[in-house]
């Protein structure tokens, strides 16, 4: 039992220093929205549903979205999709 407590509670101190420096995107939209993210000269996409929350590229990265646009964080900003387009709603 001391074990599994010892195991959690490392597994949280070291998840939760990275959650909290990490890119927030809340799609506002009705439909589901895909980004492309580059992060280290690493693309990948990262799908979205309705009206959820992710995290992404807690050391930066650019993100591409469905509208075209493409913006530069540095991975502690906030992030809202609204009409397919990203805006920063704080950093």
């Amino acid at each position: 039992m001391k074990n599994a407590i010892f195991v959690a509670a490392s597994v949280l101190a070291f998840v939760v220093p990275f959650s909290a420096h990490a890119v927030t995107v809340l799609n506002s939209d009705a439909e589901s929205r895909t980004l492309t993210v580059t992060e280290k000269g690493v693309r990948s996409e990262v799908s979205i549903e309705a009206k959820a929350k992710v995290n992404a590229c807690p050391t930066g990265c650019f993100i591409s979205f469905p509208s075209g646009d493409m913006l530069a964080v540095k991975g502690k900003e906030d992030i809202v999709i609204e009409g397919g387009k990203g805006r920063i709603v704080n950093n």
